[in-house]
């Protein structure tokens, strides 16, 4: 441990001073006859025996300051001399008692204080001897033989206690330092361990504490953001507490981190720094104070602040080294540890808003859902869709749509409370979540949150406002799980209402499953059908995620239908050069089918599949269907994968599932040429053939963007030169006669037109 003592100096001095006690008694009382008991023999014994006492008494650290051993030195001198003058016993057995004592509080430094504690004790003894002969007597030679007799024996004991005291030292030294590593690595393996800065900073003051008593150790570190200072102290074993500082209020602090360099201040009160501070200084009984900058690469990143209470401290350049070490490695690991958290939280939020992102959010709406059915509080949420956001990056730069959303993030966050979570949910959502706010609360934050958007745009170009879901368990739903897909739901209500609005859900809302779910599933059909998305692939997966679960049924249900004008109208709205072409396409294709006298289910399922067959389409970029000249290979291979797409929008509705096989397959060509599985001759189902032939003849005799409607012979010879290749020979003469026959008719004998009740049409849309 840091400053204990590993030369245990205390101990031996008492010892070898009860030794000196022991010995002068023998002395005394056996080198006599006898002894009185206050002759001035024994009162030197007491003295003694109570000066031992003294210093058994005296706290260690006394006996390890420099001046101690001439302290000593000069006591023992004055007591003895005065014992032996007193008695008259300088030509006693006492003077080696004498010369002991002396010896023993000398413990010399070095060859020449040694000599000189030698010398004056043979001044001082010769004194004393030449005070107590008779001046008439014979004297000289006694005493010349007994002062270099106590000179030498002086000598050799000082320099063995010299030598003694080095090796010691040394020893003390080694011993000193390999703590101190020892401690360094244990500091140094513990930080190295971990990236987590709360966990770094706790071990950091623990350790210190735990090495060095009576120290208050905190760092002062800054904050990202805005490089606001704040101290950091522990609170027991791996937890700390943050605190905003004024760096005015610490102007020791301030001195350090502006001169770059360790600020050691030895004495608190008679520092000229801290005179306007006393007061704090005094309140936390602070003494001295150490405070040793943070540095990486030449940047202050904070200060190691470190305070003795209650008694002075850092006295030792080995200690100021110790916590130099440590200011080092702390350093270096806070700094592994803020990149850390600067990846981490960029891992956990969206980079335009600052904003938590989508896979952050979900994972701390399960934490909130499960504290809110532990608390038995209830939880609102709310869905943000920007309404007009496409036009903005049309006309002004996607710079300024992210302009948009950076700003729409921002009132989010101020209508907010602090303990709200905030997050960017998609490309123009966001998503909050309320904890402990119920419905009502949450509503009027909603609207004057979509209040505060619409005020934000009013006078700019760009025409924003926002259409806002709110849903709160349990007022909205017992099913935590649901919140989600129900504040989704109302948030298409309100866009298809016009945006601009706020919609709330009530549980008595959703009783009846089954139809709410398809009025919100027209409502976001209705809002996907008005947008131009240039990622189809992600607006097919969302329309794919609306239809799960929605349809169930193992027959086909009579609400299907609308859902179906619901999906066409979206197709026609992403390529409004074929309007109308899928509703064509259905009465070809019925007309078709009932020539060849096939079941009525059977007619029924593929005029569903022909109504539906370019419902891939949706997944298909604008850039490849709205293009005026041919396709390029990509745009080929792109516009190639709508029957795929289609089939995996229509998977989740169960009504849908044996029409997937004639919406995947109404490309595929007699031949084996057609996409996406090149299957060939009777391999295509009938209903496909009939699909294929219906559209291809109703695209032909449609206006394209690079080519003009073929009249209807030229489309006819097209058919013709197909039949055997594209088509089943059989089937084009019988869709080539039903055409001809057409043309003869009135459109009340038409065996195409008089089908056209049979399924709704896309224009009719969703109400």
């Amino acid at each position: 441990m840091i400053g204990s003592d590993l030369w245990p100096k205390k101990k031996l001095i008492i010892t070898l001073r009860w030794l000196i006690i022991i010995i002068i008694s023998y002395l005394i009382i056996f080198g006599r006859s006898s002894i009185l008991l206050f002759s001035g023999s024994s009162l030197l014994i007491f003295m003694f025996i109570a000066s031992n006492i003294f210093f058994y008494f005296l706290p260690k650290r006394f006996f390890m300051s420099p001046n101690f051993d001439y302290l000593m030195l000069i006591a023992d001198t004055a007591l003895i001399s005065l014992g032996l003058f007193l008695t008259g016993q300088a030509r006693t057995d006492f003077y080696l008692v004498y010369f002991l004592i002396i010896i023993l509080a000398t413990l010399g430094r070095n060859l020449i204080e040694i000599v000189g504690n030698a010398i004056i004790i043979c001044i001082v003894y010769g004194i004393l001897f030449l005070k107590a002969e008779d001046i008439s007597g014979s004297y000289g030679a006694f005493l010349l033989l007994r002062i270099p007799f106590i000179f030498i024996i002086a000598f050799f004991y000082g320099t063995f206690v010299e030598k003694v005291k080095r090796e010691q030292l040394t020893a003390r030294r080694l011993a000193e330092e390999k703590t101190d590593m020892e401690n360094i690595l244990a500091i140094s393996q513990t930080i190295a361990s971990t990236l987590e800065m709360r966990h770094i900073l706790a071990v950091i003051m623990e350790k210190i504490k735990e090495n060095i008593k009576g120290i208050d150790c905190s760092i002062l570190l800054f904050r990202k953001d805005n490089n606001e200072p704040y101290l950091v102290q522990g609170k027991g074993k791996e937890e700390v507490e943050y605190s905003i500082v004024n760096l005015s209020d610490y102007p020791e602090l301030e001195k350090a981190l502006s001169e770059r360099k360790l600020l050691r201040i030895p004495d608190v009160y008679q520092s000229p720094l801290l005179v306007d501070v006393s007061d704090r200084l005094t309140k936390e009984k602070v003494v001295s104070l150490l405070v040793i900058p943070l540095m990486f690469e030449d940047r202050v990143m904070g200060a190691l602040y470190l305070k003795s209470i209650n008694h002075p401290s850092f006295v030792t350049p080995r200690e100021i080294s110790f916590y130099q070490v440590v200011a080092n490695s702390a350093a270096s690991a806070l700094k592994n540890a803020q990149i850390f958290e600067e990846a981490k939280q960029q891992s956990i939020t969206d980079e335009l808003t600052g904003l938590y992102n989508h896979r952050h959010f979900q994972s701390l709406l399960k934490a909130e859902v499960e504290r809110s059915k532990r608390n038995d509080q209830p939880l609102s949420i709310f869905m943000i869709d920007i309404d007009n956001l496409k036009l903005v990056n049309d006309n002004f730069g996607h710079a300024s749509g992210d302009t948009v959303l950076q700003r729409v993030g921002s009132l989010l966050v101020k209508a907010t409370r602090y303990s709200d979570i905030h997050a960017r949910y998609g490309g123009d959502e966001f998503i909050c979540l309320l904890p402990n706010a119920g419905l009502r609360e949450a509503y009027k934050v909603a609207s004057r949150l979509c209040i505060d958007i619409h005020r934000e745009f009013k006078n700019t170009f760009y025409n924003i406002t926002a259409s806002i879901g709110v849903a709160t368990f349990p007022a909205s739903t017992n099913n935590p799980s649901d919140l989600i897909r129900l504040v989704d739901q109302a948030m298409y209500l309100a866009k298809h209402n016009g945006g601009n609005q706020v919609k709330s859900i009530e549980i008595d809302e959703i009783k009846d499953l089954k139809s709410w779910n398809l009025k919100t599933l027209e409502a976001f059909i209705s809002v996907m059908s008005k947008r131009h998305f240039q990622t189809g692939e992600e607006l097919a997966d969302r329309v794919r995620e609306k239809l799960r679960g929605v349809f169930n049924e193992e027959r086909i249900p009579k609400e299907i239908y609308s859902t179906v004008a619901s999906l066409v109208a979206a197709v026609d709205a992403k390529d409004h050069y074929t309007h109308g072409h899928s509703h064509k396409v259905v009465e070809y294709a019925v007309a078709i089918a009932n020539r060849l006298r096939l079941p009525a289910p059977e007619v029924e399922k593929i005029g569903l599949a022909a109504s539906l067959h370019d419902i891939g389409k949706i997944g298909v970029p604008e850039s490849a269907l709205l293009t005026s000249k041919r396709l390029n290979q990509n745009e080929r291979s792109l516009v190639e994968q709508h029957p795929v797409i289609g089939v995996k929008i229509l998977e989740p509705i169960h009504a849908f599932r044996e029409i997937l096989p004639l919406v995947k397959h109404h490309h595929e060509n007699w031949d084996g040429s057609g996409y996406p599985d090149g299957l060939k001759e009777d391999d295509i189902l009938l209903g496909a053939q009939i699909i294929s032939l219906a559209d291809v003849f109703h695209a032909l005799t449609s206006q394209r963007p690079y080519r003009k409607a073929l009249t209807f012979d030229q489309a006819l010879q097209v058919l013709k030169e197909g039949a055997g290749k594209k088509w089943k020979k059989e089937l084009v003469d019988i869709f080539i006669d039903i055409l001809e026959q057409d043309r003869k008719l009135s459109p009340q004998e038409s065996p195409i037109k008089r089908n056209k009740e049979t399924f709704p049409s896309s224009s009719e849309g969703v109400e």
